[in-house]
């Protein structure tokens, strides 16, 4: 069976490193800082675009900005055997306030991010996620600071 994956030299990942930093930095700007022709940078973007390492580019939010000030984190156990596991974080990421869902190993079954806009909508938030009949209990902190 080939190998499928890419192999990145130092230059893609100078490029990779770039663009996490800036998923807007222009062409121009990234050849620049690289040290190589623009058309061969649109050439490596487009190569680890079709390859599947860029999936998307997106945006990064300023939430305290758009009034969200609190930033907590919920581990969640679910009830075994009833659900799958996938079913219930797609139920749980579509909680208004919930950022982002994974399904973890461990005791727990699931790491929430959630945005509220102060503490009474997070309390909302987690008695919707809790209130589910496929959850058992939850474990909620609140961000303090990122690093």
């Amino acid at each position: 069976m080939p190998d499928d994956k890419i192999k990145l030299d130092e230059t893609d990942l100078k490029i990779l490193e770039i663009l996490k930093g800036d998923s807007r930095a222009s062409l121009e700007e990234i050849s620049r800082k690289v040290n190589i022709s623009k058309s061969t940078v649109h050439y490596r973007i487009k190569r680890m675009i079709d390859k599947g390492i860029i999936e998307k580019f997106s945006t990064k939010l300023n939430y305290k900005a758009l009034g969200y000030d609190i930033f907590a984190l919920s581990c969640v156990k679910a009830k075994y055997h009833q659900h799958s596991m996938e079913d219930i974080a797609k139920k749980i990421k579509q909680v208004e306030g919930v950022e982002s869902v994974f399904v973890i190993l461990g005791e727990m079954d699931f790491l929430i991010t959630i945005r509220a806009r102060n503490k009474d909508e997070l309390k909302g938030i987690v008695e919707k996620i809790i209130s589910f009949p496929e959850i058992d209990h939850s474990s909620t902190y609140l961000v303090i600071s990122e690093v």
